[in-house]
C-alpha cells in the first residue's frame, strides 16, 4: 500500500500544499496501519516503526480525512493524536469505532486520566503517551501482533466472518445434521469444520468461537471489538477463577508474559472498567444483575458459572 499525506495547510509542522506519494514497500504487506497525527515528524516517526514491523501504511492529518479513508480501505492498527485541528480524536475514534474493528492506539500528549478514561470510552485499545521512544511504540506493536490470530478472516469493515457467508451455512449444516454440503466447496460440518466446532466455549446463553471470534447470546451475533472480545475470552479460560484488574492489563497487552516489574497505572485499570463496561452492555449482562461476569468489590472479575467447551444449540 503506498503512504499517501492527507494535505491540511493549518496542522503539519511542514506545510504540504498537495498529497505526495511515497514508493510503496517491496513487498505487499500483510497488516495495514493508518496513522492519524498533525504533526508531520511524529507521523513519519510512526510510520517508520510500523512500516519496520511489516505495516502497509497511511498517513492522515484530519479525522474528517481519517474516517473517509477508513471507509474506503480496511485497516488492522490506528495510532490516534487526540488533539487534531477540526474534528479531535475522541469523536474520530468515536465515528471509526462505529463501522471499524481495527485496533486503535492512542498516541497522545493528553496524559491525565480524564483524557485516556475518554479516549477509551470512545472506543481506544491501548494508549501510549508523546514524547514516547521508537522502542517503546515497537514494544507496543509487537504486544499487537503477538494478540492477533493468523487464522482470523476480516471483513471491509475490520469484522470477523467466514468466506461465502459459511457462517451461516455452519450453523444450517448443524441444524441438519452430518454430512450437509456447503458452499460451492462442499464442505461439510465433520470434515473442515471440526476445528471450528472444537473451539466453542459456552457459558448459559453466550457462546464464543475462538477460532472464528464469533460471539452469540441467544444465537444472535454480537459485535465486539478487538480488546472486548480477548478481555471476554480470558476470563472465559479463567473459569471461576477471579481475575484481578491489573492481571487483565497485563494479559492484553502481552499475551501469557507476564512482566513482573510492569507497573500498572490507574488509568490501565480504569481502562478495564471501560472495556468491561462496554462488554457487559453489549451481552446485556447487567452488573447488578450479572448472567455471565460477576463483579468482586475490591479484587476483580469472575464468571457467574463454569463455562463448557461445546457449540451452541440454538441456531436461527
Amino acid at each position: 500500500m503506498n503512504t499517501i499525506l492527507h494535505a491540511d495547510t493549518r496542522a503539519p509542522a511542514r506545510p504540504i500544499t498537495r498529497p505526495r506519494t511515497r514508493t510503496a514497500i517491496t513487498s505487499a504487506p500483510s497488516r495495514n496501519a493508518l496513522v492519524i497525527d498533525d504533526d508531520w515528524d511524529t507521523a513519519k516517526l510512526i510510520e517508520n516503526v510500523l512500516q519496520a514491523a511489516g505495516f502497509g501504511t497511511y498517513i492522515c492529518v484530519r479525522g474528517e480525512d481519517a474516517i473517509e479513508q477508513s471507509v474506503k480501505d480496511r485497516y488492522d492498527l490506528i495510532t490516534m493524536d487526540l488533539k487534531l485541528n477540526g474534528m479531535d480524536g475522541y469523536e474520530t475514534i468515536r465515528r471509526i469505532r462505529s463501522f471499524s474493528n481495527a485496533y486503535i492506539m492512542m498516541i497522545t500528549s493528553c496524559v491525565d486520566e480524564a483524557s485516556i478514561v475518554q479516549g477509551y470510552s470512545a472506543g481506544a485499545d491501548d494508549f501510549i503517551p508523546k514524547p514516547f521512544h521508537p522502542h517503546e511504540f515497537r514494544a507496543h506493536v509487537n504486544a499487537y501482533l503477538r494478540r492477533v490470530n493468523d487464522n482470523n478472516i476480516y471483513d471491509a469493515q475490520g469484522y470477523t466472518f467466514m468466506p461465502g457467508d459459511l457462517m451461516n451455512e455452519a450453523r444450517h449444516a448443524a441444524s441438519h445434521g452430518a454430512g450437509y454440503a456447503m458452499g460451492t466447496n462442499n464442505l461439510d460440518i465433520n470434515g473442515d469444520f471440526d476445528e471450528y466446532d472444537r473451539s466453542w466455549i459456552t457459558l448459559g446463553a453466550l457462546s464464543v468461537n475462538t477460532l472464528a471470534r464469533q460471539t452469540l447470546v441467544n444465537g444472535d451475533e454480537v459485535r465486539l471489538t478487538k480488546t472486548e472480545f480477548e478481555l471476554l475470552v480470558i476470563l472465559l479460560q479463567s473459569g471461576r477463577r477471579v481475575r484481578s484488574k491489573a492481571s487483565l492489563v497485563l494479559e492484553l497487552h502481552a499475551g501469557k508474559v507476564f512482566v513482573t516489574n510492569r507497573v500498572i497505572t490507574a488509568a490501565e485499570r480504569r481502562s478495564v472498567e471501560v472495556h468491561l463496561a462496554n462488554l457487559r452492555r453489549k451481552l446485556d449482562d447487567s452488573p447488578s444483575h450479572p448472567r455471565f461476569i460477576a463483579t468482586v468489590r475490591g479484587v476483580g472479575y469472575r464468571l457467574m458459572d463454569m463455562p463448557t467447551t461445546h457449540a451452541p444449540t440454538v441456531f436461527d
